[in-house]
């Protein structure tokens, strides 16, 4: 019985040592194969955002990035690669990543991964058209060009530029990039970037696309100002100091700055100070005073009230006088005999010296201008000539009406431009440019414009001289005397005599 027993024992222990055995080897050849195939990926799922945009070349050079195209017109235009929008979807991606130590990949599993395989058209004919947006500049120069910083609504108005031209300028930078000699193509620029920022995968695809040269015209530029800005009354019309630009019937822009009362413009209100570029007109009735001659007293001229139609300045002003126009002819006969004088006068003092003739409707224009030639004088530096022209409208219609009068006026104008060689300036009332030469823009935009206008607000119209008192005083001249504010400051008056 014991040795039975020992014997089971012993093949027992046998048949346990042949199955750890077995079981070791299975171990080992299981973990050698394992170690010879692929590992399974360890995945990480997240979204994606996606942001597509496209890169225009010429001859591989890139000039500008635009984030669409819709019938043919460019969207989003930019010009710098960075500050580009693009157009952003999200799409759901894995990451894929062996092991621990190698760097894994997304894997864009959304069928929007797909890029814009479609063929890029641009046309020149959906360019911006900036023809509009250089006349508003032109009106907004004037203003500019007439006004000081520290004037009310300067940097209204300057801001405004600015914008116009923030505007203007890339849109001239387009063109010429388009119209640039090269060959065009189109790279469609697409860029994964993780939820948290983190740039993920970049892809390009290009297109090759022929820019058709086409008239430039567009329809999504801002539009200009045709409404009120600036402040409102409590119904929302205009009240209080704003501006408009609005579109004329001849295609021009007009600017239109200043105080506005419950929606009605008023004008602008410009202060008067010694900043300020004056002058005065005289004739015969600054010395023939009360049946008496009167001199003038060039060396201490000073204006000294501005006189109460105005409604300007109340009381007494010291205010400098700079210019001196002087009347020289009237219609064919009439001369001023103290013109000469006056003139010589004007001169000796340091006076910016002009010469003016009062025009008639009796006599043809050209037989004025010839008598206003023989009796006036010019030197290099004076003032340039003036046509002093104010008929009632009874007189207008006596005289042959609007056309005849214009076709006279033309003749003297044309006729002293081409007998000094400078461009002589049309004086009028306020009623007369604004009834007649607003409609006569062969006149009105080639001739410099002189207002006589008594009121407190400077003409609304584009103008060189303002006559904004028929009433002033000035020490050293008896009697009342028409007093003249320069459209400017001193350095525009210095540039427009230097000019002429």
């Amino acid at each position: 019985m014991t040795s039975g027993r020992s014997k089971w024992v012993a093949n027992s222990q046998l048949a346990l040592l042949t199955v750890l055995t077995l079981l070791s080897v299975w171990g080992i050849v299981k973990a050698l194969a394992t170690a010879t195939q692929p590992s399974a990926p360890r995945l990480q799922y997240a979204m994606l955002l996606r942001r597509s945009y496209y890169e225009f070349c010429s001859d591989g050079k890139p000039l500008f990035w635009f984030t669409s195209v819709a019938d043919g017109a460019l969207r989003g235009v930019v010009f710098r690669e960075d500050s580009v929008a693009g157009t952003p979807n999200l799409v759901s991606a894995f990451y894929e990543k062996k092991d621990s130590q190698a760097k894994g990949r997304w894997v864009v599993t959304s069928p929007h991964f797909a890029s814009n395989h479609s063929a890029v058209r641009i046309s020149l004919s959906r360019l911006p058209d900036i023809e509009d947006l250089l006349k508003e500049k032109d009106a907004i120069a004037y203003f500019l060009q007439t006004h000081h910083p520290l004037d009310e609504g300067y940097q209204y108005i300057s801001d405004y530029s600015n914008r116009l031209d923030s505007t203007i300028s890339p849109i001239i930078r387009l063109k010429h990039a388009i119209c640039s000699p090269g060959r065009k193509t189109v790279v469609e620029k697409i860029v994964f970037l993780m939820r948290s920022g983190e740039r993920g995968v970049r892809s390009e695809n290009t297109f090759v696309n022929e820019v058709d040269k086409q008239s430039i015209s567009h329809s999504s530029l801002p539009t200009p100002h045709s409404s009120f800005i600036g402040p409102r009354d409590s119904i929302g019309r205009p009240h209080g100091t704003g501006f408009t630009i609005e579109r004329q019937a001849s295609g021009e822009y007009k600017l239109s700055f200043g105080e506005w009362r419950h929606g009605r413009f008023l004008g602008e209100r410009l202060y008067y100070t010694s900043d300020r570029v004056y002058g005065i007109d005289i004739s015969r009735w600054q010395h023939d005073y009360g049946g008496q001659h009167m001199p003038i007293d060039w060396a201490n001229l000073r204006i000294t009230n501005i006189g109460q139609r105005s409604r300007l300045i109340a009381g007494e002003v010291d205010l400098p006088v700079s210019f001196v126009y002087i009347k020289a002819t009237e219609a064919t006969t009439i001369v001023n005999r103290h013109y000469a004088t006056d003139y010589q006068d004007a001169h000796t003092f340091g006076y910016h010296t002009g010469t003016y003739h009062f025009f008639s409707l009796a006599t043809d224009g050209e037989e004025q201008a010839v008598h206003f030639l023989r009796h006036m004088r010019y030197l290099p530096g004076d003032l340039p000539p003036v046509l002093d022209i104010e008929p009632t409208d009874q007189q207008i219609v006596a005289a042959g009406g609007e056309q005849k009068m214009f076709q006279s006026a033309k003749r003297w104008l044309e006729y002293v431009k081409d007998a000094l060689g400078v461009t002589p300036i049309i004086y009028a009332n306020q009623h007369f440019v604004k009834r007649y030469l607003s409609r006569h823009p062969e006149l009105r935009d080639n001739y410099p414009v002189w207002i006589a206008r008594y009121s407190e607000y400077i003409p609304d119209f584009k103008l060189l001289y303002w006559q904004l008192s028929p009433e002033g005083r000035v020490r050293g001249i008896t009697g009342y005397v028409d007093i003249n504010v320069f459209n400017g400051y001193q350095a525009e008056f210095d540039k427009f005599t230097t000019d002429n």
